[in-house]
């Protein structure tokens, strides 16, 4: 121990002497951990974390088997009760429904819109889950008449009250409902979806609240699927045998209702969380890849300070050989460098929370909406299990970095050393060469990747909408939320509408249920007849709900027949348009106006051109439109054309509502053009991202080839001041130089090619229109890599062209 201490004390002295090599190495040392830091902290949640309840291995879920193979559904409330009343293996079902906009008014401010969710009496206490401050929500609440109870998220508690304790028993506005709080959530738990953080939890005697539109036909129709069931297993029950009843149960249910019961499969919650969507899919892919990313990073940081270790070393031989020969053991020599390694590391580690904490905070900044991962759960950077993870990361580092030049230094020989025959220099200087060509390896890897964004970002940004954006506002309204009885809501909407045309330099207004892009809408099953489906599947498309003058207002043609009018339901007829796509794949050749479209039960009266509606990568799918005045909205999307600046029309637009009525809240008030690069959010934040990482990479690479080189120079001036004394010319010097550091360039640039090209395949989900082996993004990373292995070898390259000559001989 002593011993320890003491090469500690020498490390320190050591590192002193040197404090520009100590100030360099700790920097980028910094920059790999804390870019690691950073990204774990972000994506931990997601990969790794289980769920925070109590024994998360025992909780299950249980789902409604889909139309699609292996599709996952959920469950109707009446179906819920069936099986929580007969089920024996679980001890005890719990359901919920999460991702559920709500207005949300405190004290006298604005409402703003959150997410919360719907849970039943049981559902906190079947999963252990304990409040912070107060109560969580018990069965005694889910009960009519129960009360109007509450409970926050430990970030909602944090951002709107303060934090105060003084929060128990204070009344909130949900929608145009009084509730009074009962409890804050513990701060690591936001449910059971990542895809969904909860802000809030209410129970579910108070669905008409929460949800005023759909309230009736969510608590008593089995035909309307809308809850998320989970529950916990018996001890010493597997999660087999409980499915087995689940099964037996839906058998049995189906006979007595003479219908398909399709409620019958179990997974571990754990996995669901992760894994059951194309959301949290893409959440998992990105993930690792973020994380393969900053791995690479590191490894490149890590080869750099590999590389300017060697460097100092050999020029502490003749140092190590004074210790050497006061009778020094090697293996001691050896550990004295590892120390020194370590300690770099350890005062790296500390900085690199510096640098974590304000990459996570410039990266929250920059997050766009409806990004698809859920960071607002993310794991604080001081938490500490990042904190380990951060002290595991420097000590890998120490290893990866430290053990070479310890063993150098163990190899170091005593005479030569002695005799300052450091000509020997160049030999040993091989490992420094390999971990510059690691490092140009991994920049070429993280430069193709960027590049590979840079054009699937490019490729995105041409794709023709099907609309166009510029001169458009958009602004989502919810009249059930604000109160509004359904027979209030037509003439509310008319109101709306009227003054929306009369703002100045409006043009068309028009109410849409989704406006694109990023709108999911609603999917419907339809009959089309004289179309056949292939066996097993049933045609389903996209739905949305709009006014006469939304395809106006949003400018997309009308290719045939006509648009709504007023008078559409005067007359009792159901009428539907449909798009290009819907039109081709059921009636291809065909002209489908007059046609009838079963189950939308509607005739079709026009065809209007394709939109994007869901994403822009996407192609258009089959959609219907229905009128608004056939199928009463609550939740709509006011759209409005108009040639002045689109600032000032949001303005006033918000304005407007106001004045028609003070507590209908305006949200997501846009402009289309703003909404439009929403969908793009995600491609532009990752190819930033990915771009920083790679420009770091490149910098590092372009550090330790300078670094290297440099070195190698100085130690051949001798040689470069004999040959132009022997007559070389100084261009030849300069050539010499430069041929080394592209000839190493060159090596890390060839290997890197081979193993992008082996690796691009497995993000090829993150491109669009362009091929994981594009050869424009492989030449581009190809000439940007050799670029700058010439720049850094231009600086130590014409140094050595300036070698006087006759100072190197007198010298001699």
């Amino acid at each position: 121990m002593k011993g320890l201490l003491i090469d500690f004390r020498h490390a320190a002295r050591a590192i002193r002497r040197s404090p520009g090599f100590s100030l360099i190495s700790i920097a980028i040392l910094a920059l790999g951990i804390g870019a690691n830091t950073a990204i774990f902290s972000l994506v931990d949640v997601i990969l790794f974390r289980e769920l925070p309840i109590h024994e998360p291995a025992n909780v299950v879920r249980l789902f409604a088997e889909g139309n699609d193979p292996g599709g996952l559904s959920t469950s109707s409330y009446p179906s819920y009760l069936d099986y929580r009343d007969q089920v024996s293996s679980v001890e005890d079902l719990a359901a919920y429904s999460s991702g559920n906009a709500m207005n949300l008014t405190v004290d006298e401010r604005a409402p703003e819109r959150v997410s919360g969710a719907i849970v039943t009496g049981n559902f906190f206490e079947m999963l252990g889950v304990k409040a912070s401050v107060g109560r969580m929500i018990s069965p005694l609440d889910d009960v009519p008449g129960g009360g109007a109870v509450v409970v926050l998220s430990d970030r909602l508690w944090s951002e709107k009250f303060g934090r105060e304790t003084s929060i128990l028993g204070k009344t909130v506005r949900l929608n145009s409902e009084t509730f009074t709080v009962v409890g804050v959530a513990p701060r690591e738990f936001w449910g059971l979806d990542l895809d969904e953080p909860a802000q809030l939890w209410v129970p579910m005697s108070m669905t008409a609240a929460a949800l005023p539109q759909y309230a009736a036909e969510m608590i008593g129709d089995r035909r309307f699927s809308w809850l998320d069931v989970v529950g916990r297993l018996r001890e010493g029950v597997t999660i087999e045998q409980a499915e087995a009843e689940i099964r037996a149960i839906g058998v049995r249910r189906s006979a007595s209702q003479q219908m398909a019961d399709p409620l019958g499969t179990l997974r571990p919650a754990n996995g669901v969380a992760r894994g059951t969507s194309n959301a949290t899919d893409a959440m998992t892919r990105i993930s690792w890849i973020l994380l393969a990313v900053v791995a690479v990073v590191l490894l490149i940081a890590c080869a750099d300070v590999a590389g300017l270790m060697l460097v100092r070393s050999e020029r502490r031989q003749h140092e190590i050989a004074l210790r050497l020969a006061m009778g020094s053991g090697k293996a001691r020599i050896a550990r004295q460098l590892l120390v020194e390694s370590l300690l770099l590391s350890v005062v790296a580690s500390v900085g690199s929370i510096f640098v974590a904490l304000w990459c996570v905070r410039a990266f929250l900044l920059a997050l766009p909406p409806d990004f698809s991962l859920p960071f607002q759960v993310a794991t604080n950077v001081i938490d500490l299990r990042v904190l380990t993870l951060t002290a595991a990361i420097a000590l890998v580092s120490t290893v990866i970095f430290g053990t070479v030049p310890a063993v150098r230094g163990m190899r170091s020989e005593l005479l030569p050393s002695l005799r300052n025959e450091t000509s020997r220099g160049s030999r040993r200087s091989r490992s420094a060469q390999g971990f510059v060509v690691l490092q140009v390896t991994l920049a070429a890897v993280l430069l193709v990747a960027a590049g590979l964004l840079v054009r699937t970002l490019i490729e995105v940004s041409a794709v023709n909408p099907g609309f166009e954006p510029a001169g458009k506002v958009v602004a989502t309204i919810d009249l059930a939320r604000a109160g509004y009885a359904d027979t209030e809501r037509p003439a509310a909407w008319a109101r709306i509408l009227e003054e929306a045309r009369r703002l100045p330099g409006a043009g068309a207004a028009a109410l849409g249920k989704t406006v694109p892009v990023q709108s999911s809408g609603m999917r419907h099953s339809v009959r089309i007849g004289g179309y056949t489906p292939p066996p097993g599947t049933f045609p389903n498309v996209d739905l949305n709900i709009v006014t006469p003058g939304y395809f106006e207002a949003l400018g997309v043609p009308i290719l045939s027949g006509r648009d709504f009018t007023e008078t559409d339901v005067e007359d009792g007829r159901a009428v539907v348009l449909i798009n290009r796509a819907m039109a081709d794949r059921y009636w291809p050749g065909r002209n489908p106006i007059g046609q009838w479209i079963g189950e939308l039960e509607a005739e079709v009266i026009g065809i209007v051109a394709n939109v994007r509606n869901r994403s822009l990568r996407d192609e258009p799918a089959p959609m219907a439109y229905r009128p608004l005045s056939q199928l009463g909205m609550s939740g709509m999307t006011l759209l409005v054309s108009s040639a002045r600046p689109e600032g000032a029309m949001t303005r006033e637009l918000t304005e407007t509502v106001r004045a028609i009525d003070p507590d209908l809240p305006l949200f997501d008030v846009w402009s289309l053009r703003r909404k439009l690069g929403f969908a793009m959010a995600q491609e532009r934040l990752l190819t930033s991202l990915l771009g920083a990482f790679a420009l770091l990479g490149l910098l590092l690479a372009a550090g330790g080839l300078y670094s290297l080189i440099a070195y190698r120079t100085e130690l051949r001036r001798k040689e470069f001041g004999i040959r132009m004394a022997l007559g070389a010319e100084r261009r030849m010097i300069l050539s010499s130089v430069l041929r080394e550091s592209l000839a190493l360039t060159l090596t890390g640039l060839v290997l890197g090619i081979a193993i992008a090209a082996a690796l691009t395949r497995f993000a090829a989900a993150l491109l669009f229109g362009v091929s994981p082996l594009d050869p424009i993004t492989f030449a581009a990373a190809a000439v940007l890599l050799l670029a700058a292995g010439a720049v850094a070898g231009q600086i130590p390259a014409r140094r050595a062209m300036n070698t006087d000559p006759a100072t190197i001989l007198r010298h001699e």
